[in-house]
């Protein structure tokens, strides 16, 4: 895996962590194929959250090193508690729509292929199992059509979701997943590359459209140019916390909302402190501007980078920044406007 940070000139980020990871996917296929999955041991986790003094490590005025120190207690914690586990035959499931009784079904007729091969002179099981593998193609069929459909259903409106759904059902050739290789056999700086053109596309977006004449026809208002927020509670917090997704993915730091709900009653005082802090200081911590940048490839040429487009992995904790933040400035607007 090649790793490397750049300076973002786009934003007040003092850098993206980008990871570039030679044939991941391949790894991540081969884990499936090898029925490997990560796993979190929540009791250890437990054990080693509740036994952290989180208290002492953000204490101070420097909101830098004291968002810092909680992320990097956290995110040590859930390292500490993860594990590869390897999924027996009976819980694994390569396709979705496979249920347990199809599967005990497909089980079934393998004992009688190899049976029927064992005793090939044998013609009413012979019979036997050709009518039963009829049977069950049939049955499999309808539960992949069914299971479709339904997806389909589902998709409405999401035209990439719909048309994922049709090569699927139509087993049509999927994006390779060592097309990466291809980049990085062409230069070995090929990390850097594709984080040059992609911090660069906001600053040509911009220059495209200088030409374009902006109408501004907002009305002069009578505010001051500058306000202050009302420092949050601990029921704002709470009432943001749960309000978000669970299925977001997490950021280099591993801490998703799952963690942070799970651990909500121990983590809330201590982020409203901090959270207040970096408002009143007017510091956004630097350990929340770290995103994993993953580069998708769209289509042409793979030796190309603008045919790849940055797929970002943000941390979680700035959503709740973020979100407080969005609440507190349109109650400020609306206030001042009405």
């Amino acid at each position: 895996m090649n790793q490397c940070g750049i300076e973002c000139t786009i934003s007040d980020h003092f850098g993206i962590y980008s990871a570039y990871s030679i044939g991941s996917a391949t790894l991540r296929v081969n884990d499936l194929a090898n029925r490997f999955v990560n796993k979190v041991n929540f009791s250890k986790l437990d054990g080693i959250m509740l036994s952290t003094d989180l208290d002492t490590l953000v204490e101070g005025t420097d909101a830098n090193k004291a968002m810092s120190n909680l992320v990097d207690a956290i995110s040590g914690a859930i390292q500490c508690s993860t594990y590869r586990s390897h999924l027996n035959a009976r819980n694994y499931r390569l396709k979705e729509w496979m249920t347990d009784s199809l599967l005990q079904s497909v089980r079934k007729r393998d004992r009688m292929f190899k049976k029927t091969h064992k005793l090939p002179e044998n013609d009413p099981r012979k019979i036997e199992y050709k009518n039963y593998r009829n049977t069950l193609k049939a049955a499999l069929r309808t539960a992949k059509r069914v299971f479709l459909t339904a997806r389909l259903v589902a998709a409405s409106g999401n035209i990439r979701e719909q048309y994922k759904i049709i090569r699927e059902k139509l087993n049509l050739p999927g994006k390779d997943v060592n097309i990466l290789d291809k980049l990085m056999q062409i230069s070995n700086n090929a990390p850097n590359t594709l984080n040059d053109y992609f911090v660069s596309v906001g600053a040509k977006t911009a220059q495209s459209v200088e030409h374009l004449k902006v109408y501004n026809d907002i009305p002069a208002l009578a505010a001051e140019n500058s306000f202050s927020l009302i420092n949050t509670t601990i029921v704002e917090l709470c009432g943001i916390i749960d309000d978000l997704n669970d299925h977001k993915a997490s950021g280099a730091d591993n801490i998703s909302n799952k963690i942070i709900k799970r651990y909500k009653d121990l983590l809330l005082p201590i982020l409203v402190r901090l959270f207040n802090l970096c408002m009143d200081n007017g510091v956004f911590p630097d350990t929340l501007k770290i995103a994993v940048v993953v580069p998708v490839f769209k289509s042409g040429s793979p030796v190309v980078v603008a045919n790849y487009r940055p797929n970002v992995y943000c941390p979680l904790l700035p959503n709740y920044l973020k979100k407080y933040f969005i609440i507190k400035s349109y109650f400020i607007c609306k206030i001042t406007i009405f």
